[in-house]
């Protein structure tokens, strides 16, 4: 039999290999009072969950994303950046973004409203301090650790996507040392992270970096007279009303392993729901 006669063989696919249908997953509702970005994300939840894409293989591309819906890259990078929270996928720079192993939808509660939009939307603007500390009587209580017990310390300040050079928040992280293996070891042997300037949010690149998959989080908000050294950093005048949220993030174990502060002027332009749990 020649190689003309041979029957085509269809090719397998590879771990890895994005799945055929970009063009038949829903569509994007124009009129609808859900954003774009919200939209997206319960797409592709539901594609994973279906199984259109597997575990260790790659969702559509940001350019296949962009051509299929007609939206900006910004709003597919907040879709993305929640999708990585959740411990749904895992991005890797240069090569995509994966479905992680044993993905689930466990991120309920969930904020809801235009914090949620402009939290998605934040990116590292500037890392004040990134080093492994004890922590303080608050955060140990939090996150329910022993007196010899370290944390990952960092503060950073954030900005919106669309503003740049402006920062928006002004954080503080404690990560509990064992959170994950790769973490410890990396502690273990005098390092720290590396986080990027310009790249998504801390707990974002903390997934990405060293498998940290988070559930959901617990968050008091309040309204604060910012001091003076807060004030300069997020440029307003000192004593200014600003929102201070603090959380704890639990992982996909239930555990505790992020207790955080945040502070932004942005406040009054919020309005926000409040998260439960559904059972």
């Amino acid at each position: 039999m020649s190689s003309r006669d041979r029957p085509m063989l269809p090719r397998p696919r590879r771990r890895g290999s994005r799945a055929d249908g970009v063009a038949a997953m829903p569509r994007i509702e124009r009129g609808s009072r859900v954003p774009y970005y919200r939209q997206l994300l319960q797409i592709l939840h539901r594609g994973i969950e279906e199984g259109r894409w597997k575990a260790g293989e790659l969702i559509p591309s940001e350019s296949a994303l962009v051509a299929t819906y007609g939206i900006s890259r910004t709003v597919i990078r907040q879709a993305l950046d929640l999708l990585s929270i959740q411990g749904q996928v895992r991005r890797v720079k240069g090569k995509g973004t994966f479905v992680v192993e044993g993905s689930m939808w466990d991120v309920s509660p969930e904020l809801s409203g235009r914090y949620e939009k402009l939290s998605a939307s934040y990116r590292v603007h500037s890392i004040l301090d990134n080093r492994i500390t004890e922590p303080d009587p608050d955060r140990r209580k939090a996150l329910a650790l022993g007196q010899s017990a370290t944390v990952l310390h960092v503060v950073v300040t954030s900005s919106r996507a669309d503003q740049p050079d402006e920062v928006a928040t002004f954080s503080t992280f404690d990560v509990v040392s064992k959170a994950t293996p790769v973490l410890e070891e990396l502690i273990r042997s005098g390092r720290t992270p590396r986080f990027q300037v310009g790249g998504p949010a801390v707990p974002v690149q903390l997934a990405e970096r060293v498998g940290l998959r988070l559930s959901h989080s617990r968050t008091t908000l309040s309204s604060i007279n910012c001091s003076a050294a807060e004030a300069k950093i997020v440029g307003t005048e000192p004593g200014t009303s600003v929102l201070c949220f603090e959380w704890v993030t639990y992982d996909v174990a239930g555990r505790p392993v992020i207790a955080g502060r945040s502070i932004t002027k942005e406040g009054a332009r919020l309005y926000f729901a409040v998260p439960h749990r559904a059972h």
